[in-house]
């Protein structure tokens, strides 16, 4: 073991080599999934933990998670592009709990619609450890995004979502002013390009964010209407 071991950063993506080549032979295997996870499970100073495309699916999140739980002092958590899906959302929440440690989560480019969202919403009421939520290129539509911001209408740390392509609209628009406009809301970084949201969601949205008692950058290009 390597006791003072701070970073693990795995990637299935090889430069020079063809994406279905990479993906092929560089995906994570479950003798792998098993062998992060008892690295994981042994006390130590990991506080930041990168798998990016790797091909990790429900069944293998569900392996790689004993490790993480049992280890409890993983901060950064990057699975971007990989096959994750709202059952597997549901375990991740596992992590952000009323006395998590987690402050950072990516989740770009997966497979979570709007139970995903459901289920970080109601993570994130408790949650006050994490600060920074990336969630970009999923499939949380306007059911999705309205259960997922619900859970930041009390009381929330965090201070970036970035909720790019996800097919966000009006419903969505309406709970973040509600946000913005609220004493709780501690966001400086809210990134809702690439969605459906029309000039009236947009018009909205900026409003909210002048009048927020915290200054916020909003970006909200190719949208629905601007786009046009």
């Amino acid at each position: 073991m390597l006791p003072n071991l701070t970073r693990v950063e795995l990637s299935g993506v090889q430069s020079g080599l063809p994406t279905e080549y990479a993906l092929k032979h560089f995906s994570l295997k479950l003798a792998d999934a098993r062998s992060v996870a008892s690295a994981l499970s042994n006390p130590q100073c990991l506080a930041t933990l990168i798998i990016q495309s790797s091909s990790i699916n429900d069944d293998l999140l569900r392996v790689l998670m004993n490790g993480l739980v049992t280890n409890g002092g993983v901060t950064h958590l990057d699975l971007s592009h990989n096959e994750i899906t709202d059952h597997g959302v549901r375990l991740i929440c596992s992590l952000l709990g009323e006395h998590g440690v987690l402050a950072y989560l990516a989740l770009a480019d997966n497979l979570i619609q709007r139970e995903g969202g459901r289920y970080l919403g109601k993570a994130l009421c408790a949650n006050q450890s994490l600060v920074a939520l990336n969630l970009r290129l999923n499939r949380l539509k306007d059911a999705g995004g309205e259960h997922l911001l619900d859970g930041l209408l009390e009381k929330s740390s965090l201070t970036a979502i970035n909720l790019a392509a996800n097919f966000l609209g009006s419903v969505t628009a309406l709970t973040l002013s509600r946000i913005l406009l609220g004493d709780s809301s501690h966001l400086r970084e809210l990134d809702l390009s690439s969605n459906e949201l029309s000039n009236r969601d947009m018009e909205v949205l900026q409003e909210a964010a002048r009048s927020s008692l915290v200054t916020c950058n909003l970006d909200m290009r190719l949208n629905k209407e601007s786009a046009g």
